[in-house]
């Protein structure tokens, strides 16, 4: 993602913990189950459908795949992993500045063509009470397409990508239903947007 320094999204091992909402008496945590995770460093919260596994580089960036264990080089490029979602957390003023806003990050830092010279889709969307930024292109590189949702939140651009993304393939139909639950659980605490 451009757009400023990526923050890292737990400088501690305290940072994500798994927030069971579950009533007693309690599942067992597992891959098997949707677990929510919770960053109290950016303060906020989603929910990691099934079948989904946590991974964390170490420069910070949160990746969901379906493998229990994936190594991620710090350095690699995250689309040769294949199938993922990527989480990082961005300080907007970075990018644009002391005045900045959703809009001016979106100016600055979604093209509207991607490097194949197709539109770049945008649309501002309303979930779960969060005023999020819906973006569908071309990875660069590949052939495969990406969707990502932004959000703005204080100083920060939430960012949450789903790669591959292809709803003419029914084992990636499965991870869009994924990542839009994921997305739609999205819930922020004590963070006010972005204006």
């Amino acid at each position: 993602m451009s757009g400023g320094a990526i923050w890292s999204l737990s400088r501690d091992q305290s940072a994500w913990h798994i927030v069971d909402t579950s009533p007693p008496p309690r599942k067992q945590v597992s891959a098997a189950n949707d677990r929510t995770f919770q960053n109290d460093i950016y303060n906020f919260r989603v929910t990691v459908p099934a079948g989904w596994y946590f991974h964390e580089r170490l420069d910070g960036i949160a990746i969901l795949t379906k493998k229990e264990r994936q190594p991620i080089p710090k350095d690699t490029e995250t689309w040769s992993i294949g199938e993922q979602i990527i989480i990082t957390v961005a300080d907007m003023a970075a990018s644009v500045g002391k005045n900045s806003s959703p809009e001016k990050w979106v100016a600055k830092n979604i093209p509207s063509k991607d490097a194949y010279d197709k539109p770049v889709k945008k649309s501002w969307e309303e979930i779960n009470g969060n005023r999020l930024l819906k973006v569908e292109q071309t990875a660069a590189g590949t052939s495969n397409h990406f969707l990502a949702y932004y959000a703005f939140k204080e100083n920060n651009v939430y960012s949450f990508t789903l790669y591959p993304y292809n709803v003419d393939e029914e084992s990636l139909r499965v991870n869009l239903s994924d990542f839009e639950t994921m997305v739609g659980s999205l819930s922020f605490v004590g963070l006010t947007d972005k204006k």
